[in-house]
């Protein structure tokens, strides 16, 4: 009876064309299969174990390594996980947290400005740019009162109480 390695993950059927391209030649390839580590590539002469590679698929280069070669096929581990759902409908992005190019999640404006204060960086960070913000603020106030108080007049006594 046979031996197995059992797989982490289960593989995607594929039929998908790209281009293999080993040091400077290029090759025409056929996915059959792919999980999110790598694929399984058909093509007439595959490279040896263990040669860098680079797949062209969807718009995207993805380097990788040749992990096992047979008569006709090989395995490609890549060096980046990938997404193979979106490798299935030819849009290939890498795996992990979405882009953050959405308008709702700007970092402009005062809502940008309070969500870099409470969301980003360690708490002592988040605690630093509170305090330089409301320095800031204060430092506007007591511009504008300076710059609004009639000539002779100092700074309005209700300011001096909100700095001490």
């Amino acid at each position: 009876m046979p031996f197995h390695k059992q797989r982490r993950e289960e593989r995607i059927d594929l039929d998908l064309e790209a281009i293999l391209e080993v040091g400077d030649r290029d090759c025409p390839v056929t996915l059959l299969n792919a999980a999110s580590g790598g694929v399984l590539a058909l093509l007439d002469t595959p490279p040896p174990r263990g040669t860098a590679v680079s797949l062209r698929v969807a718009g995207r280069h993805l380097d990788g390594q040749v992990r096992w070669r047979g008569a006709d096929r090989c395995g490609i581990a890549f060096r980046e996980t990938i997404d193979v759902t979106a490798l299935q409908v030819g849009r290939l992005l890498p795996a992990g947290p979405p882009p953050m190019a959405h308008r709702g999640d700007s970092y402009r404006g005062p809502r940008g400005i309070l969500r870099t204060i409470i969301h980003e960086g360690p708490p002592s960070g988040r605690v630093l740019n509170g305090a330089l913000l409301v320095l800031a603020l204060l430092c506007t106030l007591l511009a504008i009162s300076r710059l609004s108080a009639p000539p002779g007049m100092g700074v309005p006594t209700t300011l001096y109480a909100l700095l001490d």
